[in-house]
């Protein structure tokens, strides 16, 4: 009988839980038809878009990719354009002025970063991978809110922010030069010493993997396995082995009745993956942290973002792991944005080689035959540097940017702009303004020099691509040490090698695709991978010369620590 009475309690508990739980959602379902269906009379309308129906974002209901659906919208709309991904609003700028005048002009509202607890993050692959894995680096979950780029608007980031220009600012650039240049004479050596083509791109990031862990940890990483690098490449760049994909779980505000459904462990299986890969992060991280700290204590390394960090660390209030997980921005956001960087570069070479002539023509002229090219020659080879400014232009990494989050009600050009809104910008059309960039599928590096400079950019800026690079409060801070990397790197492989097609088994040249939509579509952008040569052009003397810098770079690297 007690057995029985057990039984019938059991099943009521069971049932008032049903119960409770179907009113929640009952309640969550009319309060976001009442919400959806609230007169905006007397404020502005939305800006012009996709309709509230439309649950697309990586994928659109038009089917391709979003950087180009939201491109055929502006076409139709204008430069402020939107559509919604679930409930959440996306404002989508077409222009450069749009991005200018809301992301920078008006940084006290458009600032912060939209929540994302899980989600389907398509970022690039780690360093030792051809392959595209599924990530989601820049969740709550895989992070625990620790890492910077993702942060919301607030004194922890602007903390965090702090810590990153101290390091890796326009004023920090000088300290690194010397680092960058030791690391690119190991890369031309070896380079010219690979007999394996579809090996140089490891070479290549090694040695920015090389740059970015010195700048973090003083650290190099010496060879292409190294086992700590190699674990600290799948920690910062959040791979996901197993190719689980993650779906967003922040469409429930916490305000709403039945959160406790979403919340609930039991019910967040999606929790596993990301929680487990947050556990070895944080265990890579503090372990290169430690390191880091006891080779800085017995003088052994010097690195600015970690004697900042340490300064800072009581005033800033963060504990060990809040530190370790800032300190391995630069590596996490630095070694695949330059490497598929210069894969562009690579590509823009093989379809235009007689940009290449032209460069190594300009390199020849000031450097010469008896010394490498040095950051000493950036003044005087401005056609390097446009190259540089128009492999960022050309093949923009992040078509859409990375989202912003509007903080308060905006209204601009008309159009209202609720709080809350996900905010991008749309690098790709920007970089397509005829009005900026004439000509803009075409990879002119002489639109940047001289009287040849073309567009009409307002008198107070020179025509730069730097908008690849963010805006506002949210620019990348280590935006300048990326282009002193590209151009040291640039120059030097143009200065020792031509950079020639792969042949098919019967002799012919083969040339990669160079579309957009030939490219792995992901958050960030990056070519399928694909086959060249880098066909040695010095002579003996000049091998012989890259060998010598080679050894004492590795000589100066060893004394550095």
């Amino acid at each position: 009988m007690k057995l029985l009475q057990l039984y019938n309690q059991s099943v009521g508990d069971k049932a008032t839980m049903l119960f409770f739980a179907l009113l929640s959602a009952t309640i969550v379902v009319v309060l976001y038809i009442r919400r959806s269906a609230t007169s905006t009379s007397g404020r502005p309308s939305l800006p012009p878009g996709l309709p509230r129906r439309s649950f697309g974002f990586l994928k659109t209901d038009l089917g391709m990719p979003a950087w180009k659906a939201l491109s055929i919208l502006h076409e139709k709309h204008g430069p402020v354009t939107s559509m919604y991904r679930g409930r959440k609003l996306i404002i989508s700028l077409g222009t450069l002025k749009a991005a200018t005048d809301l992301l920078e002009k008006r940084g006290n509202i458009y600032s912060s970063r939209p929540r994302n607890i899980m989600g389907c993050i398509h970022i690039l692959p780690a360093l030792f991978w051809n392959t595209h894995a599924r990530v989601s680096f820049r969740s709550e979950l895989m992070s625990g809110g620790m890492r910077g780029v993702n942060m919301p608007y607030g004194t922890k980031w602007r903390n965090w922010r702090t810590l990153m220009h101290a390091g890796l600012g326009i004023q920090a650039t000088g300290g690194h030069e010397l680092m960058q240049s030791l690391e690119s004479k190991i890369l031309l050596n070896d380079l010219l010493n690979e007999q394996d083509p579809a090996a140089y791109v490891t070479h290549i990031r090694r040695t920015l993997a090389s740059i970015s862990m010195t700048m973090a940890y003083g650290r190099r990483v010496e060879y292409f396995g190294d086992p700590i690098a190699l674990r600290f490449i799948l920690s910062a760049t959040g791979i996901v082995l197993n190719d689980v994909y993650l779906v967003y779980f922040n469409w429930l505000p916490s305000s709403q009745p039945g959160k406790f459904l979403v919340e609930s462990r039991f019910l967040q299986w999606f929790r596993r993956v990301p929680e487990a890969h947050r556990k070895i992060d944080t265990k890579v991280y503090m372990e290169l942290l430690s390191e880091a700290k006891q080779k800085l204590a017995n003088g052994e390394t010097e690195t600015v973002i970690l004697r900042k960090a340490l300064d800072k660390q009581t005033e800033y209030g963060l504990s060990d792991v809040e530190l370790a997980f800032g300190l391995s921005a630069p590596f996490a956001a630095g070694v695949s944005t330059s490497s598929t960087s210069l894969e562009i570069f690579i590509l823009a070479m093989l379809h235009h080689p007689h940009i290449m002539r032209k460069a190594q023509k300009d390199i020849d002229s000031v450097v010469g035959p008896l010394r490498l090219p040095e950051f000493e020659d950036l003044d005087s080879l401005p056609y390097i540097t446009a190259i540089v400014k128009e492999t960022l232009r050309w093949r923009p990494l992040f078509p859409l940017g990375i989202p912003h989050d509007s903080l308060a009600d905006d209204v601009y050009e008309g159009f209202f702009i609720p709080a809350g809104s996900s905010v991008v910008w749309n690098a790709y059309l920007i970089s397509r303004d005829e009005k900026l960039f004439p000509a803009p599928d075409e990879f002119r590096p002489e639109r940047y020099l001289g009287s040849a400079k073309e567009g009409s950019p307002s008198d107070s800026e020179e025509l730069d691509p730097s908008f690849v690079f963010g805006f506002g409060r949210r620019i990348c801070p280590g935006m300048h040490i990326a282009r002193n990397s590209l151009f040291i790197i640039i120059t030097r492989l143009l200065w020792a090698f031509d950079i020639i097609p792969s042949k098919d088994s019967d002799g012919n040249a083969v040339l990669p695709p160079i579309a957009l939509e030939d490219f792995v579509e992901a958050l960030a952008i990056r070519p399928r991978p694909f086959s060249y040569i880098f066909r040695p052009r010095k002579d003996d003397q000049g091998h012989s010369l890259i060998t010598q810098e080679c050894k004492r770079a590795r000589e100066e690297l060893q004394m550095h620590g």
